[in-house]
C-alpha cells in the first residue's frame, strides 16, 4: 500500500508544483507585458525574413541528427505563429510552410537512418544492449505500431528531433511512414502555429483573466484533474 501511495504523493506534488511555478511565471509575463515585447521586437528585426528562417529550422530539427537536437522547433514555431497574430507574417502560407518544411526534413532523417542507422545498429548495437534479437523485436513493434508511432510522435518533444531517424533504422518502409508522417506534421504545423497565433491575439483577455485570479482558478482545476487521473490509474494498478 504504501508502495502505491508514495509515488502518487510525488506525482501529485510534482505536477502540483510544476503547474504553480508554469502559473506564476506566465502570471507575472503577462502582467508585466514583457511577453509580448520580444515578439514585436522580433517581428520587427526579421520582417520578411521570419519566414525564411522558420522554414529552415523546420526542416533541420529532424533532417540530420545530432544538429536535430539544437533546435527548439515547437517554440519556435509558436513564436512564428505569434508573429502572425500581430500581422508580420500570413498565418496560412506560414502553417502550409511549416507543414511542408517539417515532412521534408522527416524525410530526409528517415532516409539518412535507413542508410546509416540500421547498418550501424547491425554492426555496434550489442555494445549497446540492443542484440539482434531485441532489434528484431523492435522492428515488429514498428511493424505493428509503427504508423500511430510516426504520427503521434511528431508532437512528443524529446521523440520528434530523433524519431524519423530511429524509424528509418528500423524496417518500416517509406511508403509507410510518410503518409502519416504527413498526418503529424500536419498537425504539428497547425497545433503550434495557431497556438502562438491564437495567444498573441487573445493577449489582452489573457491579462485580464491575471487580474482576476482566473488563470490560478483553472491552474487548480488541472492540478485537480491530473491527481484525480493518477489517482485511478494506481488503484486500477492496486
Amino acid at each position: 500500500m504504501f508502495a502505491i501511495i508514495a509515488p502518487v504523493k510525488r506525482s501529485a506534488v510534482t505536477i502540483a508544483v510544476g503547474t504553480g511555478l508554469a502559473v506564476l511565471l506566465l502570471g507575472l509575463a503577462v502582467a508585466s507585458g514583457s511577453v509580448r515585447d520580444p515578439i514585436e521586437g522580433a517581428a520587427d528585426s526579421l520582417g520578411s525574413s521570419a519566414l525564411p528562417l522558420v522554414a529552415a529550422i523546420a526542416f533541420l530539427e529532424t533532417s540530420i541528427p545530432p544538429v536535430t537536437l539544437l533546435f527548439p522547433g515547437e517554440w519556435i514555431v509558436a513564436f512564428a505563429g505569434a508573429m502572425a497574430g500581430r500581422g508580420t507574417v500570413p498565418i496560412a502560407p506560414l502553417v502550409l510552410v511549416v507543414w511542408a518544411c517539417s515532412a521534408a526534413g522527416d524525410s530526409v532523417g528517415f532516409l539518412l537512418g535507413r542508410r546509416f542507422g540500421r547498418g550501424w545498429l547491425l554492426r555496434h548495437g550489442a555494445r549497446l544492449g540492443l542484440t539482434g534479437a531485441r532489434l528484431a523485436r523492435v522492428d515488429d513493434w514498428f511493424d505493428r505500431y509503427g504508423s500511430t508511432a510516426v504520427a503521434l510522435g511528431r508532437l512528443v518533444p524529446l521523440v520528434r528531433p530523433i524519431g524519423p531517424f530511429a524509424a528509418g533504422s528500423t524496417t518500416l518502409p517509406y511508403r509507410r511512414f510518410l503518409p502519416w508522417d504527413l498526418v503529424g506534421t500536419a498537425l504539428f504545423s497547425l497545433a503550434f502555429c495557431m497556438l502562438g497565433y491564437f495567444f498573441y491575439r487573445g493577449y489582452e483577455s489573457l491579462v485580464a483573466a491575471v487580474d482576476r485570479g482566473g488563470l490560478a482558478a483553472l491552474a487548480a482545476v488541472i492540478v485537480a484533474a491530473l491527481v484525480a487521473t493518477i489517482l485511478r490509474r494506481r488503484r486500477r494498478a492496486a
